[in-house]
This record gives C-alpha cells, sequence and structure tokens, in this order.
C-alpha cells in the first residue's frame, strides 16, 4: 500500500492521506506492508511537487513549479533496486494522481505544461505492473465502492493462494480459472458503471 495512506506523514507537503477504508475493509483479511517511492527514494519531506512531463526522450518526473528539478533518475533508481524485492505482495492500494502510486489518473503534461493525458499511471506503478502484471492493484478511493472493494478481495485471495500452489492440484488451470473469473466480473463492473 503506498505509505501516505497507512497515515505516515510521507506526502510532498508533509502531510498523510490516512485511509480509514484501507483499515475498515483490509486490515482485518491483509497483512499491510507500505511503500513510498518519493521518500524511499531520497526526496526530501516536505518536497517540492513534481509532475510528469512527456519528454522527447521519454516520460520525465519534474518539478511542479520549476522545471529545472528532474528526480527522474532517483525514482527510476530506486524502482530498478526495489520492486524486483516486492514479490511476496498479493495486493497493492494506490494514491490517485499521484506521479510515483497513480493507477490510470496521473495528469501527463507537455513540456510546455499543456495537458496530453488524464490517464497516466506514476513512474513506480508502471515499474510494478510491468515486473507483476498480474498483481492486483487499485485506486484508494474505488475501495468506496462494494463492488469494486468485493473484487479487488477476491483478486487478491486467489492471486495469493495461486502463487502458494493451493487453490487447484493443476495450477494452470487455476490460473485460468482465476483470469476467467476475474474478466468476467471485471466485464459486468464496467457496464454496470457506464
Amino acid at each position: 500500500m503506498s505509505r501516505c495512506l497507512m497515515g505516515d506523514p510521507v506526502r510532498y507537503d508533509g502531510r498523510s492521506k490516512s485511509s480509514g477504508t484501507c483499515h475498515l475493509h483490509l486490515a482485518d483479511c491483509f497483512e499491510f506492508y507500505s511503500v513510498c517511492p518519493e521518500v524511499e527514494s531520497g526526496l526530501s519531506i516536505p518536497r517540492p511537487p513534481i509532475e510528469l512531463v512527456k519528454c522527447p526522450n521519454g516520460l520525465k518526473a519534474l518539478g511542479r513549479d520549476d522545471s529545472s528539478l528532474d528526480v527522474t533518475s532517483q525514482l527510476q533508481n530506486f524502482c530498478d533496486r526495489q520492486v524486483a524485492g516486492l514479490s511476496f505482495l498479493s495486493g497493492f492500494v494506490l494514491v490517485p494522481g499521484s506521479p510515483s502510486c497513480g493507477l490510470n489518473t496521473v495528469l501527463i503534461k507537455s513540456p510546455r505544461g499543456r495537458p496530453l493525458s488524464k490517464n497516466g499511471s506514476g513512474l513506480f506503478v508502471t515499474n510494478l505492473r510491468e515486473q507483476f502484471p498480474d498483481l492486483p492493484v487499485i485506486e484508494e478511493p474505488d475501495l468506496s465502492d462494494h463492488y469494486a472493494l468485493s473484487l479487488f478481495q477476491l483478486r487478491v485471495i486467489f492471486y495469493y493462494l495461486i502463487r502458494q500452489g493451493t487453490v487447484f492440484s493443476k495450477e494452470l488451470l487455476a490460473h485460468q480459472m482465476y483470469r476467467d473469473l476475474v474478466h468476467n466480473v471485471e466485464q459486468n463492473y464496467s457496464i454496470k458503471n457506464r
């Protein structure tokens, strides 16, 4: 889970973003492990806010108020060193809009500050999903929807059980059944929310 959601004051402004929803609905079921890529990559608390900018040589994490501040390498080095070590996780709760921990809700800008997309993902999340494409991930506000919460819990449990080899005797069958189940539930969820 993103560390600020645990109540730790690690956000760029020195505040937390404690999630009562996570504690209320997930604490009884799962053990929490928290990560703040920005702080753990060496950025200070508080720190200048950053944003994602699509440059000719790729996506950059630059200062929102001072574009000469480039923390892309620092964040990428953290991801290169640490993400592979998170293989023990069975799910991850993320922060919407975060340039490190947002999932399909991050504003991507041009070098001149023009909005290009509101559907980007943070640098840490992008690395996490590349390393573990089947890892269940969700943004914290989505847990307020009972259906999304139930789906996330189900996916985390199945992901854990499949990795442990305890769901079915034939792992391939279990994996395919899991994918089919999640796909069907996700399809119903997206139809319901149109």
